[in-house]
């Protein structure tokens, strides 16, 4: 039988950008991303082979690739000596996701970490700078973590860079919210990894390194049972994301709550405004509610109710034009020649409904939802209609 990856797999050694590079350039979703002074590699998507199971049906080759490809979440490179100068968290991957994380041998010594609902950030060093990176080291975090933390973080990650290692933090607060709302902005040490071969430090040097600093550690969670029954509780769990099982070889799995995985599915639909007309317009707002915050449910109703009041206007506003137009007995090619530089919207609408006997508001309505809806399949579009036609709508 297949061996299982608990087993059997250690991470690989990096110690420059020519260990890795050939790795990288041969698959598409990796990105390679010169910063100037650094070197960013992360993947921007998992294919189906983008992560294959680690086993002996593998070439020693293979098995290399494939580890070396679970360490792409954000690897950095000096452009300078071509040296690794940060190594968080490798790939790694929910309970029952796959075969090699369903089966765990219950011997194996863990301990469960709360799994704060965030965004990665971890520090490296260029130019005696401390640079506060997500995985792919997007400029605005760098900023705000920068504005954020005190003397201690900063001492921490200096001190931690001298010994060789990369830390690891979750920044959670209410401007950085995924699903869970946080009070107050913090960011919390949730891991610490040998820059070279990738160890990770056990937990209770990561809490001592945290006390001695003043830095604020992740929570460890004291539970008895097997991994079955922290599995279904999990699962019933609600205002929390889940845990996180660390193994002592520094192998981990998530396991994450029912209630968040189905709310960061209705959260994901939230982040584009084109996405949130759509569901409005489609229904859908009714089966979404019941599981959101009263943050979010007063937000989206407010917009919902804003989105129908601007339909509604706009389509007063198309029904007395085409009656006044038909007092005044003006043809379609009249209006053409006098309107030149009007939206194609109200044309359209003009042209449909000019030689009709009547006009509702019930037909301007359908139309501009019509439109509406055929205008929200991509983020510009939907920018340009609202634009073109005055709405006055704020996602």
């Amino acid at each position: 039988s297949e061996m299982c990856i608990r087993d059997s797999y250690s991470f690989p050694w990096i110690y420059d950008i020519e260990d890795v590079i050939d790795i990288a350039n041969k698959h598409d979703e990796i990105v390679v991303a010169n910063r100037g002074g650094y070197t960013v590699l992360d993947y921007s998507v998992a294919f189906v082979d983008t992560f294959p199971p680690i086993n002996y049906n593998l070439t020693i080759e293979e098995i290399y690739e494939a580890k070396v490809m679970r360490e792409f979440r954000g690897l950095v490179f000096s452009n300078k000596t071509g040296f690794i100068i940060r190594r968080p968290y490798h790939k790694f991957f929910n309970y029952g996701e796959r075969e090699e994380t369903s089966v765990v041998n219950p011997k194996l010594r863990h301990t469960i970490l709360d799994k704060l609902d965030g965004s990665m950030i971890s520090p490296f060093i260029h130019e005696n700078e401390i640079i506060w990176g997500t995985r792919l080291v997007a400029e605005e975090f760098h900023k705000t973590v920068k504005n954020l933390v005190g003397v201690n973080h900063e001492r921490l990650v200096r001190d931690m860079n001298s010994l060789e290692r990369t830390c690891m933090f979750e920044y959670i607060g209410p401007e950085n919210r995924i699903v869970i709302g946080y009070d107050d902005p913090n960011l919390v040490l949730t891991g610490m990894r040998d820059i070279f071969n990738g160890d990770y430090i056990p937990y209770h040097q990561l809490k001592a390194y945290g006390d001695m600093y003043g830095v604020p550690v992740v929570d460890r969670i004291v539970f008895n049972g097997d991994i079955e029954s922290l599995s279904e509780i999990t699962s019933t769990l609600t205002s929390e994301e889940g845990y996180v099982i660390c193994f002592e070889d520094g192998h981990r799995i998530k396991m994450k709550s029912d209630w968040y995985v189905q709310l960061h599915k209705v959260k994901s639909l939230f982040t584009f405004e084109k996405d949130v007309v759509r569901l409005i317009l489609d229904g859908q707002l009714d089966d979404l509610l019941p599981v959101l915050d009263d943050a979010d449910k007063e937000k989206i109703v407010a917009y919902s109710e804003k989105l129908h009041q601007e339909v509604e206007r706009l389509a007063k506003t198309y029904c007395e034009l085409v009656t006044e137009l038909q007092k005044t007995s003006t043809t379609k090619k009249d209006f053409a020649l006098n309107n030149k530089n009007n939206n194609g919207t109200m044309k359209g609408f003009v042209f449909a409904f000019l030689e009709k006997d009547t006009v509702t508001l019930h037909d301007a309505t359908e139309y501009l939802l019509d439109k509406i809806r055929k205008n929200t399949s991509s983020g510009p579009k939907w920018i340009e209609f609202k634009s073109n036609n005055g709405l006055e709508l704020k996602w």
